[in-house]
């Protein structure tokens, strides 16, 4: 994913909120869209948070804008080196923009098989108006990467960015959903230095298994981002020998997939055999070709395949307590 030459261009005229230097490498933070404000502050910066966000079309289809960004800040972080760069772009956002509509990662979690909300509540003192003043939560977390290349940077323009926020803000606790191979680069900032961003349960003091998933729409919709996409991988291939599965209807929808694929294959790869699966795994009644039924295959699904993402809790006083141990000089 390339970014548009025009759009650097157009970028020339915008003045970003800071700018770092560590060594040769030049870190800019530009603020896309401020918090509680509908209106985004630029259209230049707008278009490059879009593109940013397409890398999230891997797990299948998705709007590059919602009604979480209504009330959410974003940011994006432009990082330059040499003769290339890379951006990362991150939003927050508050708890609750309405009584009717809770924050997106509230309503994905559950606590004993009911809403999360709440134990939070409880546990951490929260009172019935307090989640839209006193949490806010990382979401559509993303980059552009120079030439598809991995980014080299994240995990310093994610807590330069979030040192940003968190110099002004009046939250409690943040929360946020994660995969574990994104959290790996969002975290290591140095090799003498990694920020600790730990487990809900951890956070609510529970135990673990108490906080999973909520295995609704979502996490079938979109099992390459919800679900360990290798044990997702395993089930189907040991149903499909066992010919409980039609191959025929999982290629039908999942034109990639392969069976035989090697247990060497990375997370990218598997993503893009299992593109499209979301239609078998949703599927209502018997499988056309198959010995189960949509129904059967996700009670296998909930027994053999675990969460892929964890949920993340910490307050605010801890998380700034961490930040403030990174010191990067600002240029402007």
């Amino acid at each position: 994913m390339c970014m548009d030459q025009e759009l650097l261009k157009s970028l020339e005229n915008i003045r970003p909120l800071r700018t770092y230097k560590v060594r040769s490498v030049i870190f800019r933070i530009y603020k896309a869209k401020n918090l509680y404000h509908p209106a985004w502050n630029s259209v230049v910066l707008k278009k490059i948070t879009k593109i940013a966000r397409q890398s999230y079309l891997r797990y299948g289809r998705v709007p590059l804008t919602d009604d979480y960004d209504k009330s959410a800040v974003i940011y994006l972080c432009r990082t330059s080196y040499g003769k290339s760069e890379e951006w990362l772009c991150v939003r927050f956002v508050p708890g609750n923009t309405s009584s009717t509509h809770l924050l997106e990662d509230l309503n994905q979690y559950v606590y004993n098989g009911k809403s999360i909300v709440n134990i939070i509540k409880n546990k951490l003192v929260l009172g019935a108006n307090d989640l839209q003043t006193k949490l806010v939560a990382i979401s559509r977390l993303c980059g552009i990467t120079p030439n598809n290349i991995a980014m080299k940077h994240t995990a310093q323009a994610f807590a330069l960015i979030n040192k940003e926020f968190f110099s002004k803000t009046h939250f409690s606790y943040l929360l946020g959903v994660f995969r574990p191979e994104v959290l790996k680069k969002i975290l290591r900032f140095s090799s003498q230095f990694s920020l600790s961003f730990p487990d809900a349960y951890k956070t609510l003091k529970c135990r673990p298994e108490q906080i999973c998933l909520d295995r609704g729409w979502s996490a079938y919709h979109f099992p390459g981002y919800f679900l360990n996409v290798a044990q997702l991988l395993k089930l189907l291939q040991k149903l499909v020998k066992e010919k409980k599965l039609n191959i025929a209807s999982i290629k039908k929808y999942a034109k990639n997939y392969n069976p035989e694929i090697k247990k060497t294959a990375n997370y990218m790869e598997i993503l893009k055999m299992i593109y499209g699966i979301n239609t078998v795994l949703l599927w209502k009644g018997r499988i056309p070709g198959s010995k189960i039924s949509g129904e059967e295959l996700r009670v296998l699904l909930g027994r053999s395949v675990a969460d892929g993402p964890k949920l993340k809790i910490i307050s605010v006083a801890n998380w700034k307590k961490q930040l403030k141990r990174i010191k990067i000089k600002r240029v402007i």
